[in-house]
């Protein structure tokens, strides 16, 4: 998986399991063992990954959203973009 940045976008992988418990989203990829949990925020970064728009605007959302700075938005959306990924849970669509 190549290096994500603020600039692409992404999209949700095809066959992602996803279901909610409480307040919490669980994903799971098809084809793999291990599950992902989500809190209210990376709940909401995975909601906006719908192949429309940039990270860059992930972010402006969650910073409408969120008591958050922008250097701190950037940095943890991107690590967690490049950790979902690296997990096969969404892909990079081509600008």
């Amino acid at each position: 998986m190549p290096r994500i940045t603020l600039e692409m976008t992404l999209a949700q992988t095809a066959g992602t399991l996803s279901s909610v418990i409480d307040d919490e989203m669980i994903l799971m990829g098809a084809n793999q063992d291990k599950y992902f949990g989500l809190n209210v925020v990376s709940r909401s970064i995975w909601e906006a990954l719908d192949g429309q728009h940039s990270l860059n605007s992930v972010c402006e959302g969650l910073m409408e959203k969120f008591d958050v700075d922008a250097l701190t938005c950037r940095a943890d959306v991107l690590e967690y973009a490049q950790q979902l990924a690296d997990a096969g849970l969404v892909r990079v669509v081509d600008p």
